[in-house]
């Protein structure tokens, strides 16, 4: 099975307010009996978050509510636009915290949508 790509049609950038990547601590520090403490990763797997809003048209948040539902079922691993400009990144929304979807509030007609994943390795 091919892992489903970000739609075309949908944005494909978030807008700078609410934009957050966050680098997770991924390292683990030990106290040894004597000498500087041990440091090590704790997995090479490790997930970032990744978060922002995007304005959508009515007719692109029909779309995205498609994808959403039925193209990744809410949880299955999708690519996405890189925002930093690299190669696409490998991501899943995460259970529990659905996109929210809200009016524009300076441009009838338009929604925003606030997103949250996890970018995967």
């Amino acid at each position: 099975m091919t892992t489903p790509a970000w739609p075309s049609g949908l944005p494909q950038a978030f807008l700078r307010e609410g934009f957050s990547y966050t680098l997770q601590d991924n390292g683990i520090r030990s106290q040894t009996d004597a000498g500087k403490p041990m440091q090590r990763r704790r997995t090479t797997a490790n997930v970032e978050p990744l978060s922002g809003m995007m304005t959508m048209t009515a007719a692109q948040v029909a779309a995205f509510r498609t994808f959403y539902k039925d193209t990744v079922k809410e949880v299955l691993p999708f690519t996405f636009p890189d925002p930093f400009g690299g190669s696409d990144l490998t991501v899943e929304f995460i259970a529990g915290k659905p996109p929210g979807i809200t009016n524009h509030p300076q441009s009838p007609g338009r929604y925003r949508v606030t997103l949250t994943m996890e970018v995967l390795p």
